[in-house]
């Protein structure tokens, strides 16, 4: 009996040796995977419009961009813990073109969306649909306008400060709450209402 004992507590060491070695290595290892630095931080359409941009509102507005939602909008933390994960899955991995934040404060004003005519494709769609739902529920506009070649300033100005709400009704928190973590619904709306929906703000 004190013979198998003796052999356990051996054993036992050897492996806690082992493993602590494996760890320290680890630890040591060096950080040489193949990292490669993006020529740019804007693809060709989206540098394009954010000259335009600049020059609608950017006296106005600091632009920011590429920015994660999960950095714009918080989660309740009234909320239990499966439905802050539940709610955390619909931002988690989504980000914005642009964000539009006041000049003084860095207050969150709306965010900005390129967008491609692409009336069939379903995870464009769903992915819309979850975003609209997400910032209507936080209370942050999101504003679409239809990739093109050339655009009038004229008409993101307008397009912009249509869509911001009246200073009395801004929120002042952008969160998501217990009562407004409703599931979004996974319909595909067809043709025409995408159309409807997308375009409302680039054809105003």
């Amino acid at each position: 009996m004190n013979v198998w004992f003796s052999l356990l507590l051996v054993l036992g060491g050897v492996t806690l040796v082992i493993v602590y070695r494996l760890i320290d290595r680890w630890n040591k290892k060096p950080i040489d995977f193949p990292y490669v630095k993006r020529s740019t931080l804007y693809n060709r359409a989206e540098r394009k419009f954010l000259g335009y941009l600049v020059k609608a509102v950017g006296d106005e507005y600091f632009i920011m961009g590429k920015v994660r939602v999960a950095d714009l909008i918080s989660i309740e933390p009234s909320l239990s813990e499966k439905q802050r994960r539940e709610a955390y899955q619909y931002i988690c991995h989504e980000r914005v073109d642009f964000v539009l934040t006041d000049r003084a404060t860095t207050r969150l004003v709306a965010t900005v969306e390129l967008y491609q005519n692409k009336p069939n494709d379903a995870r464009m769609i769903k992915r819309a649909q979850n975003l609209d739902k997400v910032f209507k529920l936080a209370g942050l506009p999101l504003i679409r306008f239809q990739e093109n070649d050339y655009y009038r300033v004229t008409d993101i100005r307008h397009g912009i400060h249509a869509a911001l709400p009246e200073p009395s009704k801004v929120k002042t928190n952008s969160m998501i709450t217990l009562e407004q973590t409703i599931p979004i619904p996974n319909h595909i709306p067809r043709e025409p209402v995408l159309r409807k929906e997308l375009n409302k703000i680039a054809t105003a």
